[in-house]
């Protein structure tokens, strides 16, 4: 439960340290645990540093990234706009360039914020799952926002579940639940694990949450989660450390998680691809690394602890190719990075299939 208040304490004063949970019954999948070059995407380097939890979503589309933003943050929106200052907060960036599009005003003072888009007929909804927790002051706690927007521009802030207590949090689209659950459109996933489901048909996510029963969560790291659903499986995301990707086609209720290793670090890289030390081509990050001191984490890539967490994929919709964005170093041991540099990265992969193709690929062979 603890990941996300770890992965910040490691990012601002260079600490970190292991917290490890595991619930229930899994079938573990005979590919668990291959090597990085192992896995079905190349790995393309780091996007930015000590940023938090981020999500790769398509709208309309365009592809952005949706950051958490913690104190401490060098290009924290408080150096610019008072109403930002001594909170947290969310922001979208252009996934290929970099370019701002929003410092969210509706999540301030909110955590874990993950982004999930509705593609409908009358064009796309964004939709942010968050908790309502300062990041700055406290890490988990009561209350999941539903905040949406159809231009990026304007956003809607509504509690949509106030009554539970989490820290992660994601929203995804059901377009074919099994027989064995109640009747649902929209699943949620809160830390550590349980299962919400909504069925409003006009696609309004501030109301409706109904606690799943009779499912088991994964016997993996219960923090970071991420959900999708895509080919008929409820896929989860989850861990820290080494991050976990499970399946099953009912929350578990009869068929049984099958988990299999999806993130590992991969160093300089390889057959793989460049590898978490790289800078990656997107986000614009080439042009902003010397100035975050990227340059001094190349340097010692040794030094880094060599943890994947709290990962997300991208895109829904059958658009190709994919995305995995994932953060690399620190939740595990105590870097030994030069004093003032960074001590984490969010890097990001690709595969050039669609979604649905790259989550099922984990499970074949």
């Amino acid at each position: 439960e603890f990941w996300g208040s770890i992965r910040m304490i490691g990012m601002l004063l260079g600490l970190s340290a292991v917290v490890a949970g595991s619930l229930g019954a899994v079938h573990t999948h005979k590919g668990s645990g291959p090597l990085a070059t192992s896995l079905p995407y190349e790995a393309l380097g780091s996007v930015d540093v000590a940023t938090g939890e981020s999500s790769i979503f398509l709208f309309n589309g365009s592809r952005y990234l949706l950051d958490n933003i913690f104190c401490g943050y060098v290009d924290h929106f408080g150096n610019w706009n008072p109403v930002f200052k001594g909170h947290s907060y969310a922001r979208i960036r252009d996934f290929d360039t970099g370019a701002f599009v929003a410092n969210i005003s509706e999540t301030i003072a909110t955590s874990f914020v993950s982004a999930y888009v509705d593609h409908g007929p009358n064009g796309d909804v964004l939709w942010l799952s968050a908790l309502a927790v300062d990041r700055c002051k406290k890490q988990c706690g009561t209350g999941v926002l539903a905040i949406s927007s159809t231009d990026l521009v304007t956003f809607s802030r509504s509690m949509a579940v106030a009554d539970v207590h989490t820290c992660n949090t994601e929203v995804a689209r059901v377009y074919t639940p099994p027989a064995g659950l109640p009747a649902h459109r929209y699943v949620m996933i809160l830390e550590p694990f349980t299962f919400m489901l909504n069925n409003n048909a006009e696609g309004n996510l501030t109301s409706g949450w109904v606690a799943a029963t009779g499912s088991k969560p994964p016997h993996a790291p219960s923090g970071g989660p991420s959900i999708r659903f895509e080919g008929g499986y409820y896929y989860v995301i989850t861990g820290g450390s080494t991050v976990m990707l499970c399946r099953s086609k009912d929350l578990g209720v009869t068929d049984a998680w099958n988990c299999t290793v999806m993130v590992k670090p991969s160093w300089k890289g390889g057959a793989a691809g460049p590898g978490d030390a790289a800078i990656a081509p997107y986000v614009g990050f080439a042009k902003d690394a010397a100035r975050k001191h990227f340059p001094v984490m190349q340097a010692n890539i040794t030094a880094w602890d060599w943890n994947s967490n709290d990962a997300d994929v991208c895109c829904t919709g059958g658009s190709s190719p994919s995305f995995l964005v994932w953060g690399a170093s620190t939740q595990g041991r105590h870097p030994n990075l030069p004093p003032g540099s960074p001590s984490c990265t969010n890097a990001i992969g690709r595969a050039n299939v669609t979604l649905e193709v790259l989550l099922d690929s984990f499970f074949q062979g």
